[in-house]
């Protein structure tokens, strides 16, 4: 992996998780209700590297840049005469969340979900000005995936995303064409065209006597330019359903058994994932950031305690019964969950490292 290319997926990660962070505090100061802390990324030790006060928020950036958090009135440590914490948070003080109106409260957990949403969307939106909108009608090309070891076309320097132009001046629009191309000229030296980022290379292979060159394709999108803002939008919208539709269904695999927990990646694998699509380009780049962007905000809406969506099934709960559970209970739930996502992040974790240990990643 390339350590600049590492860097810079962590630095997207740690901005789509700050927006996220940033989606609860805009909805909680668009309702009034104050936010002591608002910190990008989690502490480690006593002091953030950086904080400064606006208004009654501290806003601080922290050294473990993926996470972050919000915390108001109601986080303070409330404790009665015997020391143990007060269920009460001054009733009418409207200061304290827990005294906020069951919609309102909801908006606020639900801040980071939207903003995740929204954040997808806008990403989505460029990439349509910026690349057009899907055309069959249109010549693709090729997108070079993985590179055999030791393969003619490694040798000759072919790399993963490497786009192919032309062989031998030939035009190549799609797998087809290529295969057929290079089959042809078994054992012959081909002169291959390829772009990388915004260089184009003149790179030669000699194709095996089975008539490949060790890589594995596929047809790049076909598209044409946007006609207007509106077809942007909309066309920007359809990848984002589609988006969201696509990591919808692995999840409901994931459930039903059909997709084995050994094919679940975590943080490691997402940043060494990351860090290839990166090296495809700026927009596949945009892409991958948009699809994680997506799926933060589902696995946050699960009702999972300790997640947005285990704090809006609490709502739910005090909906029904008139009144919130008792905090002790509400706490120890949030403990159990926070206790169970821990336990499953540093499982992938660990899962992770032996794979690109072994070389499977």
């Amino acid at each position: 992996m390339n350590l600049p290319h590492i860097l810079l997926v962590i630095l997207v990660l740690a901005l789509l998780i700050a927006f996220h962070e940033f989606g609860h505090f805009i909805c909680a100061k668009s309702l009034g209700v104050p936010v002591k802390i608002f910190s990008i990324g989690f502490p480690l030790g006593s002091r953030p590297l950086l904080s400064f006060r606006w208004a009654e928020t501290d806003i601080q950036l922290n050294p473990l840049p993926l996470g972050g958090f919000c915390a108001f009135m109601d986080d303070e440590n409330n404790e009665d005469e015997s020391g143990e914490k007060s269920e009460t948070f001054e009733p009418g003080d409207k200061r304290f969340l827990k005294n906020r109106a069951i919609w309102e409260r909801a908006i606020i957990i639900s801040g980071g979900v939207v903003a995740n949403m929204i954040a997808a969307y806008v990403i989505l939106v460029a990439l349509v000005f910026a690349t057009g909108v899907p055309d069959f009608n249109q010549k693709g090309g090729v997108l070079v995936g993985r590179v055999m070891e030791n393969a003619p076309a490694a040798q000759a320097g072919i790399k993963s995303g490497d786009q192919i132009k032309s062989i031998n001046g030939k035009a190549i629009a799609t797998v087809t064409d290529m295969q057929s191309t290079v089959k042809a000229a078994k054992g012959q030296p081909l002169t291959i065209s390829v772009q990388r980022m915004n260089e184009t290379l003149s790179l030669k292979a000699t194709p095996s006597a089975s008539g490949t060159i060790g890589v594995e394709i596929q047809d790049l999108a076909r598209k044409r330019p946007v006609s207007g803002p509106g077809e942007a939008f909309v066309q920007g919208w359809k990848d984002t359903l589609s988006m969201a539709d696509l990591l919808m269904a692995a999840l409901t695999k994931l459930v039903s058994g059909a997709l084995p927990l050994n094919q679940v990646g975590g943080l490691v694998e997402v940043v060494h994932m990351g860090s290839k699509v990166s090296q495809t380009g700026f927009s596949q780049l945009m892409y991958f950031a948009a699809l994680i962007s997506i799926e933060l905000a589902i696995l946050n809406i699960l009702p999972i305690p300790a997640l947005d969506g285990g704090h809006l099934f609490l709502l739910v709960i005090e909906a029904v019964r008139g009144k919130p559970l008792p905090r002790r209970i509400e706490e120890k739930l949030h403990y159990a969950g926070f206790i169970l996502l821990i336990g499953l992040g540093v499982f992938l974790i660990f899962k992770d490292v032996w794979g690109l240990t072994l070389g499977k990643g």
